[in-house]
């Protein structure tokens, strides 16, 4: 399996395609069309689905065009739906004076469920604090972790849906997870759980709190 990273291509934000095979997933979409089909060719892989960690605007603003561009189904946990559509939900209208927004989902997931594509499995981590549905993705030695957790931070939790305890509880149990997990942030460099845990204040007071 490999994961391709676009590194802050809109708004900073980072977008990854996991590819194994013939096929391939996009987790969070703010890279352009050009870039993700010209990998695809490369690898001779096809997109089957646009995962997305949460409904903030900035993971977004690639996705209708990607969606149409590929054919790809759009997959939100079913508690961050209803931001793709509205542009004061996402966000977008808190930092503009005009709206933004994007289709609805294809599909939604909750806790526990488990994307598949050929032999991509990706285990959804209902992470919520950042907004209502946040949500990390395992997959094998990787944690795709949005906007939950970052290297050396974490999340904003004053935008609609968001809720500081609340994420402080998503980090005390990410900081349980395998150590060796590598962390692919929606924001920022790559890092592990073990190096957060060591390191990273937020996770340090989530340990301690209650």
């Amino acid at each position: 399996m490999d994961v391709i990273t676009y590194f802050g291509e809109g708004f900073d934000c980072n977008s990854y395609l996991v590819t194994e095979g013939n096929d391939a997933v996009l987790i969070d979409c703010a890279v352009s069309v050009e870039k993700v089909k010209a990998d695809l060719f490369v690898r001779g892989a096809t997109l089957r689905y646009i995962i997305l960690t949460h409904g903030h605007f900035d993971h977004i603003l690639t996705l209708d065009e990607m969606r149409e561009a590929t054919g790809a189904k759009v997959i939100i946990h079913d508690r961050d739906a209803e931001m793709l559509t509205d542009s004061h939900k996402n966000g977008y209208s808190d930092f503009f004076r005009d709206e933004f927004a994007a289709s609805a989902a294809d599909m939604t997931v909750a806790d526990g469920d488990v994307i598949t594509a050929g032999n991509i499995n990706l285990k959804v981590i209902h992470t919520p604090g950042h907004s209502k549905g946040s949500m990390c993705l395992e997959c094998g030695d990787h944690l795709f972790t949005g906007d939950t957790l970052f290297a050396n931070n974490i999340g904003r939790s004053d935008l609609y849906g968001g809720d500081g305890r609340t994420i402080m509880k998503s980090l005390k149990m990410l900081a349980g997870m395998d150590p060796g997990l590598e962390i692919h942030p929606g924001h920022g460099p790559a890092s592990t759980i073990e190096r957060e845990v060591r390191c990273n204040y937020y996770i340090r007071d989530a340990l301690e709190f209650e």
